[in-house]
């Protein structure tokens, strides 16, 4: 099994309101969230980190409520929020929220789960002024080349001749750090243990 990962990016916020908010719909599935200093298995982990654009929330590999969890804090907060998401170590993707709503989305291989008609394919190969916008000091020209369709036997090179990761799953990070946004690498940001009973 490949890599499987979501977190959220929440432009321009501060950690003390996106640990709140997460906890708030947490505990309002009847699960549970606290804080942890020791470390945890990564499955149970997730971890907040607070960067220059705003705070990025990294949820354990359990839950796959991110997209719920990304709107809901756009609309608490009233910012944009990025909903990112590592699939299979196929790809990497995002929704980016505004006020509850899918404003921009993006996923370099569109038709990966189904071949898709062509309106809704170019919905998930937005521009890069269309995400610019929702992300301030961010230029549309430093997003433009993440932004692209990858054919199906790959594509090798990087978007930026500085970026760490060519084009695959990882290749998030890079786009995240453009934004103004930090991975937590081990030991950075704040633990959480939380649990919540899955949707059936």
């Amino acid at each position: 099994m490949g890599l499987f990962l979501a977190m959220s990016s929440v432009v321009g916020a501060k950690a003390a309101e996106v640990e709140a908010c997460v906890g708030d719909y947490i505990t309002g599935r009847q699960g549970s969230f606290e804080r942890v200093v020791a470390e945890l298995p990564e499955e149970q982990d997730g971890t907040l980190l607070e960067s220059d654009g705003g705070v990025t929330f990294v949820y354990p590999n359990h839950f796959t409520e991110w997209n719920d969890v990304s709107a809901k804090l756009s609309v608490d907060l009233k910012k944009p929020v990025f909903s990112f998401h590592i699939h299979d170590g196929d790809l990497w993707m995002f929704v980016l929220f505004v006020n509850g709503e899918e404003a921009v989305k993006f996923n370099p291989i569109p038709d990966y789960w189904e071949e898709l008609e062509p309106e809704e394919r170019a919905k998930w190969l937005p521009s890069a002024a269309d995400v610019a916008r929702h992300a301030p000091n961010v230029q549309a020209e430093q997003l433009a080349p993440y932004l692209i369709e990858w054919p199906e036997d790959g594509l090798s090179g990087k978007a930026h001749p500085d970026d760490e990761f060519e084009y695959i799953d990882w290749q998030v990070v890079d786009f995240m750090r453009r934004l103004g946004f930090r991975y937590p690498d081990p030991g950075q940001g704040v633990s959480y243990r939380f649990e919540v009973k899955q949707r059936h």
